[in-house]
């Protein structure tokens, strides 16, 4: 059964702030009805006729629902002067669902209006029978920011994992920016999953361009995937993958970004327990930089190598075990 619910908001006026760095209107902590809640709703200029406008969800309800959309409608003085919609983005190509208890982020491109007021109306299909979206699945293990390089974005770098034991079509990651606890943009990547697809236990990549503004105190990473594609997912195969799983070789990635300015992350695996050094090299053979140096029992390692004080130029990274040894070339640009 189709059922639709909505709610009238009406804020008192404000001083528009053209700006990228401040929303010219927000608001949180919005009741949207029927068991949604608007938690955070900021718009902001995005250009000389079109405002970005960026929104969190939350739904308390007790059913799986399918095909959910939120409107916003901007009013002016009671008459309405602008309206957009969009479907939730928490899972991706026809998917269009939430879960009990599950929060979901929506963007939007809006002709530019003079507003004082919004309405918020949310619609959706109920369901019991389709797959839910298990927010485990996939975790996010290491992230790097570089500042701008060129112009106002920022490079946003990350390392993702399939903590189950199902292959996950079309992974990806959103990116959110929060202050004072509050999500005041966001931006999403897919990994770089070979033929779309994250198979149990494997490492994908996602990176991602992102104007961040000048004052946030946080950022969110949110896992995410196709969930018609990918089937359901159980937390107890999530479980019981990640207890079985156990390196059987001394292997040594290669580094992600490649090449890379300042930093990067390098993942190795350990088949036994043993003292581990990774060292880097210079083209000449002369170690430059000791990344590590510790015992490690078996499993699956991520390194963070710090690069700041080298030149630029191509190094080898090489790991080192009791009578084990893997080279990795990497390339450092500043």
């Amino acid at each position: 059964m189709r059922r639709i619910a909505a709610l009238l908001f009406v804020f008192v006026s404000f001083s528009p702030l053209f700006s990228y760095e401040e929303p010219i209107f927000y608001v949180n902590n919005a009741n949207a009805g029927d068991n949604y809640t608007v938690k955070d709703f900021y718009v902001y200029n995005y250009s000389d006729t079109r405002f970005i406008v960026y929104a969190r969800l939350h739904y308390s309800g007790q059913m799986w629902r399918d095909f959910v959309k939120m409107t916003v409608s901007f009013f002016k003085d009671g008459a309405m002067v602008g309206s957009d919609y969009n479907y939730v983005d928490y899972s991706t190509y026809g998917s269009y669902g939430m879960w009990p208890g599950s929060e979901t982020l929506i963007e939007y491109f809006i002709d530019k209006v003079d507003f004082d007021s919004v309405f918020f109306l949310v619609s959706y299909s109920s369901s019991t029978g389709k797959a839910k979206f298990n927010k485990n699945a996939i975790a996010v293990l290491s992230t790097a920011i570089e500042p701008p390089t060129y112009g106002k974005y920022s490079t946003v770098t990350g390392l993702t994992k399939n903590m189950s034991g199902v292959p996950i079509k079309y992974p990806k990651v959103f990116i959110c920016v929060y202050r004072a606890e509050k999500m005041i943009l966001f931006e999403y990547d897919y990994t770089d999953a070979p033929d779309n697809t994250l198979e149990p236990l494997q490492l994908a990549a996602f990176e991602v361009y992102i104007a961040l503004p000048a004052q946030y105190d946080s950022i969110k990473y949110l896992p995410n995937y196709n969930v018609s594609s990918t089937g359901d997912i159980v937390i107890s195969e999530i479980d019981a993958a990640a207890a079985k799983s156990s390196p059987t070789s001394f292997y040594l990635s290669s580094n992600y970004p490649n090449p890379f300015n300042a930093s990067t992350s390098i993942r190795f695996l350990i088949d036994r327990s043993q003292k581990v050094k990774m060292e880097l090299f210079d083209t000449t053979g002369k170690s430059v930089m000791t990344v590590l140096e510790e015992d490690f029992a078996p499993g699956e390692y991520i390194a963070r190598i710090e690069a700041n004080t080298l030149a630029s130029g191509c190094y080898l990274c090489i790991l080192r075990g009791d009578s084990q040894v893997t080279t990795r070339k990497i390339m450092l640009v500043k």
